[in-house]
């Protein structure tokens, strides 16, 4: 299943094991990776090359790597 790379910008009183895409502050998706290892390189690598930065001393960013689940349609003959 490919991983798709999502980079959070939490509010620093969020603590990081608590800080989702549900509770972040902005979300912003990136591509998708393979592997865990990609996910976290390709995560990196998105981060540096955007002008995406917290708020010093209100905000932390986070890299996370999150399963995308397939979707099977089925047709009726």
């Amino acid at each position: 299943m490919p991983i798709r790379v999502l980079i959070l910008v939490c509010a620093l009183r969020t603590q990081p094991s608590a800080c989702t895409a549900e509770t972040a502050i902005d979300v912003t998706q990136g591509p998708r990776a393979h592997s865990e290892l990609m996910c976290g390189k390709l995560g990196q690598a998105v981060l540096a090359g955007t002008a995406m930065a917290p708020r010093s001393g209100l905000e932390y960013v986070k890299i996370t790597c999150v399963r995308e689940h397939l979707t099977l349609t089925t047709e009726s003959h």
